[in-house]
């Protein structure tokens, strides 16, 4: 699956006039939203296809946030405590060029994408049937239930699999962060009350 040039030349990761919550998006926005993030997604491939590890290295970083990019995804009542361990879960995340390259460490025969979206509402709701219930980890659902994750975000789960296959690589909670896609990741092995569980539960 070829990537498609994304709307904004200067990086994959920038969709100028996009709004921060899914709350406030028309379905025509939202599906813009979509769109780029399954661009984004198809241009992993692309890079990994090529062997562009200096392209792949630049979009990683780019895809990683900052403390300023998490708060867009964090609950703004979350106690000091958890938001402490996401960021120490972040802070931990490759900086070095050989690190960054192995984030996205995807097999070369996984060149489908497949990508889903649920709102945190959608997530903490789990209903059975739902894209939440079938494409998002237990984690994902119990970071919404425990008001880890802010309200009326929309968030992204991008597998990679192989042509043919059912079951794939995972990636977990993109989300739009107000100038760029950010990736949350499955902080649920931190932020959960539980946490040893919740890590042993959805391992992927």
């Amino acid at each position: 699956m070829g990537a498609v040039a994304l709307m904004a030349a200067a990086s994959p990761l920038l969709m100028p006039g996009a709004l921060s919550t899914a709350a406030a998006q028309s379905e025509a926005a939202l599906k813009e939203q979509e769109i780029a993030m399954q661009d984004l997604a198809n241009k992993i491939v692309d890079l990994r296809k090529a062997g562009d590890t200096a392209g792949l290295v630049r979009l990683t970083k780019e895809l990683l946030p900052d403390a300023a990019r998490l708060e867009k995804a964090l609950h703004p009542r979350l106690d000091a405590a958890t938001r402490a361990k996401i960021l120490e879960f972040h802070a931990k995340a490759p900086k070095d060029d050989e690190g960054l390259a192995r984030v996205f460490d995807i097999k070369p025969e996984q060149t489908v994408v497949s990508l889903s979206r649920s709102t945190t509402e959608e997530l903490a709701a789990y209903k059975k049937g739902s894209v939440a219930f079938h494409e998002f980890p237990g984690g994902a659902r119990d970071l919404a239930k425990q008001k880890v994750l802010r309200p009326g975000v929309m968030f992204y789960e991008v597998e990679f699999l192989a042509p043919g296959s059912s079951s794939g690589k995972k990636y977990h909670l993109f989300y739009w962060d107000g100038k760029s896609f950010s990736m949350l990741g499955p902080v649920w092995r931190v932020a959960l009350k539980d946490a040893a569980a919740a890590k042993a539960e959805t391992a992927d």
